[in-house]
């Protein structure tokens, strides 16, 4: 059975580079879940509340940090050297590989979500948010200028 950390993995795989920041991988697990409402089993999955940025689960830090441990992502910071990253590690990769063949379906799906996010940049990101779940936006401290 694929686990919500698994999913975290074939997130982080897909993505363009191999790495999401936080509001890349809060926000791609997310949508991953909204759109697998009503076709996939998410009653163990990340439970989502309104925050700084939108939609928020702190679950999400505490299985990243457990998929270090175990050698299957690396944090690390961005260039500048002020941003958390979450970067997919080889082993992390052959783990991700192993879901498809359990949930194709799932995977292409978190796939398209995990490169759509990556691509996007972050008032883009949330403003995508925002517009198709209001609720979200309740605790923000984003202000958007546009």
């Amino acid at each position: 059975m694929t686990t919500r950390k698994d999913w975290l993995l074939v997130a982080l795989s897909e993505s363009t580079n191999g790495y999401l920041s936080p509001v890349q991988i809060q926000k791609a697990l997310f949508l991953f879940r909204k759109g697998a409402e009503g076709h996939f089993d998410t009653s163990q999955f990340y439970d989502f509340y309104p925050y700084h940025y939108g939609p928020f689960s702190p679950d999400i830090y505490y299985d990243l940090e457990e998929l270090e441990k175990r050698g299957l992502v690396q944090i690390g910071v961005s260039g500048g050297g002020k941003r958390k990253m979450y970067f997919v590690t080889p082993e992390g990769r052959g783990a991700a590989d192993s879901i498809r063949a359990e949930s194709r379906r799932a995977y292409a799906y978190m796939g398209n979500v995990s490169r759509w996010v990556s691509r996007k940049e972050f008032t883009a990101l949330l403003r995508y948010i925002y517009r198709r779940w209001p609720e979200f936006r309740r605790n923000s401290i984003f202000v958007d200028e546009a």
